[in-house]
């Protein structure tokens, strides 16, 4: 489980980068005045959504080859 997790991550902040930069020019994220940065809202809202569409698709695709061993 613990690879899914880490593959869905690296995953989806390839693509994530790769949509935000094809969408938009700027940036997504929010420096606080703590000096934390953060995804604006917008930005998180698409993290989610490609985090959620990642997983399902890894989900599938280590089924299928546990299916076929």
């Amino acid at each position: 489980m613990r690879n899914l997790t880490e593959a869905t991550s690296l995953l989806s902040e390839l693509w994530f980068d790769d949509a935000w930069t094809g969408l938009r020019e700027d940036s997504p994220y929010k420096t606080h005045t703590d000096g934390s940065v953060h995804y604006t809202t917008e930005a998180q809202e698409l993290y989610n959504h490609i985090e959620n569409q990642v997983e399902e698709i890894l989900i599938g695709y280590f089924a299928e080859e546990k299916s076929d061993a």
